[in-house]
């Protein structure tokens, strides 16, 4: 077993495609990588990051943060696609559209 923090300032990704299913007693069902050796690393918020989503295409990665910043991060090439400026708050949740051509947040 391996403890990942966060916290950094920075996002590290590991594979969404490698997933084992598990049950608790009280019918959940939670998701835990098989394989959790670090995919990419991405650096540029200046304050936690509080959630994340990936676009349907599993080419690129939105990131919310306490720094009231939103960014797209591009997989291929590793590096920040988009930074979007506007939010009064903390940004709590990005989430990509099913077609992935728009995303939406919240603070």
């Amino acid at each position: 077993m391996k403890d990942y923090f966060g916290y950094t300032s920075g996002i590290h990704v590991w594979d969404p495609t490698k997933r084992v299913n598990s049950e608790t007693e009280a019918a959940s069902s939670d998701c835990f990588p098989m394989d959790p050796s670090l995919q990419r690393t991405f650096r540029g918020h200046k304050s936690g990051v509080e959630c994340l989503s990936y676009n349907p295409n599993m080419r690129q990665l939105a990131s919310g943060s306490l720094d009231c910043t939103v960014m797209i991060w591009n997989f291929k090439p590793q590096m920040r696609a988009f930074r979007f400026l506007g939010h009064k708050g903390p940004v709590f949740d990005v989430q990509f559209a099913p077609s992935g051509d728009l995303l939406a947040s919240a603070s």
